[in-house]
C-alpha cells in the first residue's frame, strides 16, 4: 500500500523497491498524483481534464504525450496498480493500491467521527506547495485547501459544542480553540469563542480572544472589534456567575482533575501572543509558502517535459 500525505507537507511512504523521493523530485508529477487522489476517489478524471490542467500552453499532442510520460513515470515509481484506467480516456487511483490522508479524513466527517478526521488534520492541504506557471492546479488547491480547512473548523467546533453540552469544560475549550486556529482572521468564530469559552466559565480566555483580536484588527487596519463584539466582551466582564475560585462554573469542579484547574490557572496568565493571531513579522497566504520548487524555469520546464 501506498501512502500519500497531503496534509502539511506532501509525503509518500511506498512498499520497499519502490522510490517516494524520485516522484518527490519532481513536483508537477507528485501534483498530478495528488489530484488524482483527491478528485478521482470513488471515480475517474478524464485525460482532457488533467491535459488543460497541468499542460495549459502546450499543444494537444505535445500535451497528451508529456501526460503519457508522467503517468508511465508513476507507474514506474510506485507500482503498477496504484492508477487504473477506464477505457481509453479515464485515469484513477486505486483506494486498495494507495490510501490518502485527505480522503479518509472526508470519509470519517461523512461517517460522523469528527475527533478522529481531525487526528489526520496536520496541517493546509499541501502546505507551502504550488506550481509556477500552472494557475488551474493552484486555484484548483487554493479552493480544496479552503474547503478542507472550513470542514476541520468545523468539525472541531462540532467538538467544543457536544463537549460544552456534556460540562466538560476543558476539552470543550480546547477544541473551540483549535477551531479559532483554523480561521483566526474570521471575527464571527471569534465571538463564538468568546460566547463557548463564556458558556464553560473561562472568562479569562474569552477575554484573551477579544484581545488578540482587537490588537490584530489595529495593527493589520487601524480598527477596532466590531460594536458586537465589543459588546460580547463587556458582557463577559460584568459576568457574575457563581465561580469555585478559579474562573470556572460549579459544574466543571467534579469534572476537571486539580493538575487541569492548575494548568488552566497558569493559562490565564499567559501573554496574547500565544493566542492564533498572526504577529507583527508573521506572513500569511501565498507569503508563507515553504516548499516552493526553486529551480530556474528552464529546468522546471526540461523536468516537467520529461
Amino acid at each position: 500500500m501506498v501512502e500519500l500525505e497531503v496534509f502539511g507537507s506532501l509525503n509518500l511512504r511506498v512498499p520497499e523497491g519502490f522510490d517516494a523521493q524520485r516522484v518527490l523530485r519532481q513536483p508537477k508529477r507528485a501534483a498530478l498524483l495528488a489530484y488524482l487522489a483527491l478528485d478521482s476517489a470513488g471515480g475517474f478524471v478524464r485525460r482532457d481534464r488533467l491535459v488543460g490542467l497541468f499542460w495549459p500552453e502546450a499543444d494537444r499532442e505535445r500535451a497528451r504525450s508529456s501526460l503519457r510520460q508522467a503517468l508511465r513515470f508513476l507507474r514506474t515509481s510506485l507500482g503498477d496498480d496504484v492508477l487504473v484506467n477506464r477505457g481509453g480516456e479515464e485515469i484513477g487511483v486505486s483506494p486498495d493500491a494507495l490510501s490518502c490522508d485527505a480522503v479518509r479524513f472526508e470519509i470519517l466527517l461523512d461517517e460522523g467521527d469528527p475527533a478522529a478526521a481531525l487526528e489526520l488534520y496536520r496541517g493546509d492541504l499541501l502546505e507551502g506547495f504550488f506550481l509556477d506557471g500552472v494557475r488551474g492546479f493552484d486555484e484548483w488547491l487554493e479552493a480544496r485547501r479552503r474547503a478542507l480547512k472550513d470542514k476541520a473548523a468545523g468539525a472541531a467546533w462540532s467538538m467544543a459544542d457536544g463537549l460544552a453540552q456534556e460540562r466538560r469544560a476543558s476539552d470543550a475549550a480546547f477544541w473551540g480553540k483549535r477551531a479559532l486556529g483554523l480561521s483566526p482572521f474570521d471575527e464571527p468564530h471569534v465571538q463564538r469563542l468568546m460566547r463557548l469559552l463564556d458558556q464553560v466559565g473561562d472568562r479569562a480566555g474569552a477575554l484573551r480572544a477579544y484581545r488578540g483580536l482587537s490588537e490584530w484588527l489595529d495593527r493589520e487596519y487601524g480598527v477596532g472589534p466590531s460594536p458586537e463584539t465589543q459588546q460580547l466582551a463587556e458582557h463577559v466582564r460584568a459576568r457574575t456567575e457563581t465561580s469555585n475560585g478559579d474562573g470556572m462554573p460549579e459544574w466543571a469542579d467534579s469534572q476537571t482533575s486539580r493538575r487541569e484547574r492548575e494548568e488552566r490557572r497558569s493559562d490565564q496568565g499567559r501573554r496574547v501572543a500565544d493566542l492564533p493571531f498572526p504577529g507583527p513579522n508573521q506572513r500569511s497566504g501565498k507569503d508563507r509558502r515553504s516548499g516552493v520548487d526553486r529551480r530556474s524555469g528552464r529546468e522546471r520546464r526540461d523536468s516537467d517535459d520529461q
